[in-house]
């Protein structure tokens, strides 16, 4: 990893002159008003963007004139990645197979439809992020913080699922209730800069990010229902649907589709006994801009089949081609491009920690999601010194979010200025993969360069 050592007392450095500096805000206010600009030019005005962003955030931490009281020093670089997927009711070796491909036997059908709930989630999260702190003498600290981000969350009805792996048959002569059907995949980098001040026992964090969006797919479908006639002659469907996608801009480097904000909080307290810790993640939201799909449909339509002739018609390629144009112009009549606001899959966290006599820690967590189909989650955490050179065991076991329980298990050591964690998270799957899916890791690295 690559260190930078600035000696105190020689910081003076000068990042932009204030006529670029102006013209960066020039670009910001162009932004914020009209951010739709972007179309046609994009490649010039990601230019500007960056250039602003960049000097907004590097300018508090690598600037300083002769006047100035207080001298920005480098004291931290670290990195984390995470990767987390997990569900409530579909197996690690179903999610696989959903995946990968291959073949579901009946018997493998039957494992899945008994596991199934009335309301069934599957989710998945990735991040990694770089760091890079500094203090000042009177326990204040600035960052910055670059990062990418994706995730993926879905709920869904057993009836779907029946349907997906029998097929209609089966609902011959009945009206099949499909429930409430959500499925979103949003992927996102980040760029920020960061605050932090210590007052007494308190710490106070917080973040600004610019947000630029790769790609989205948000589909809701409510009171989706079907109804089959028993002989087959037709198909009733009713359905209240909104489908939303995004379109990368025409940029052969790298698929932009949209722009944002995002904020991140934090919040501890470090008494005598116990501390008390608040995060705030991803509070914010993109503006979708690169010409986006929109589909709306709130209605019922009904499907009466196809006249066949002779069965030399089925083989013929314009027969199912003219079929296939027919279905696929029913729904892209109502597609629509324009701009929408969708907001991050944001996280808030509580945490309530104490310490025994010989340094061993219990956590109790709790997490919600209120953009994401994650449900209330609580974490036991309990953590076991080993030495001071040794390190620290962690165990933890989580109920709720994407699945309905989960275990992880972690290693963390400090050596000098160094600190390392690992995290194998889900590893009750590995055990019974047939009824458990979660499955991740953690990797954190933080290293010290100056003193505080």
């Amino acid at each position: 990893m690559l260190t930078i050592e600035l000696e105190e007392n020689k910081v003076n450095w000068k990042l932009i002159s204030p006529k670029k500096f102006t013209h960066s805000l020039r670009g910001l206010k162009r932004m914020y008003f009209g951010i739709n600009r972007l179309k046609g030019r994009s490649p010039r005005c990601l230019a500007e963007l960056l250039f602003l962003w960049v000097s907004i955030t590097t300018l508090p931490i690598l600037t300083a004139s002769s006047n100035d009281s207080l001298k920005y020093h480098i004291t931290s670089v670290g990195m984390e990645t995470f990767f987390m997927a997990n569900s409530n009711s579909i197996g690690e070796s179903s999610l696989a197979i959903m995946q990968l491909g291959g073949y579901i036997d009946a018997n493998h059908k039957r494992e899945i439809i008994k596991r199934l709930k009335n309301v069934n989630r599957i989710g998945l999260d990735f991040y990694g992020n770089i760091r890079l702190n500094t203090f000042t003498k009177n326990n204040k600290s600035h960052y910055i913080e670059l990062g990418a981000a994706s995730n993926l969350n879905t709920s869904f009805s057993k009836n779907l699922v029946e349907l997906a792996l029998y097929g209609n048959g089966r609902f011959a002569g009945e009206k099949v209730e499909l429930g409430n059907v959500n499925y979103r995949s949003i992927s996102w980098l980040k760029a920020g800069y960061g605050f932090a001040k210590v007052i007494g026992r308190n710490y106070f964090e917080t973040n600004v990010n610019l947000i630029v969006g790769l790609r989205e797919t948000h589909l809701i479908a409510k009171d989706l229902n079907i109804f089959t006639q028993d002989a087959g002659e037709f198909l009733d469907v009713n359905a209240n649907i909104q489908f939303n996608r995004s379109k990368p801009y025409p940029n052969p480097l790298i698929k932009l589709s949209g722009f944002g904000l995002g904020l991140d909080a934090t919040w501890k307290y470090f008494g005598s006994k116990y501390q008390h810790q608040v995060w705030l993640t991803d509070l914010g939201g993109i503006i979708w801009t690169a010409n986006p799909q929109q589909f709306r449909f709130d209605s019922s339509f009904v499907f009466n089949g196809v006249d066949i002739p002779n069965i030399a018609a089925v083989a013929e390629r314009n027969f199912v081609s003219n079929l296939h144009d027919s279905v696929k112009n029913e729904f892209t009549k109502r597609i629509k491009n324009e701009d929408y606001l969708s907001f991050l899959p944001a996280i808030f966290r509580y945490k309530l920690s104490g310490a025994f006599a010989n340094d061993d820690r219990l956590a109790v967590q709790f997490t919600i999601r209120p953009n994401a189909n994650f449900a209330p989650r609580i974490l036991i955490e309990y953590s076991k010194v080993l030495s001071k050179n040794r390190g620290a065991f962690v165990s933890r076991i989580g109920l709720g979010g994407y699945g309905d329980y989960d275990l992880d298990i972690g290693y963390s050591l400090k050596k000098k200025n160094n600190v390392f964690s690992i995290y194998l998270l889900g590893v009750e799957s590995v055990i019974v993969p047939k009824y458990n899916a979660g499955v991740g890791i953690y990797i954190g690295y933080n290293q010290t360069i100056g003193k505080r």
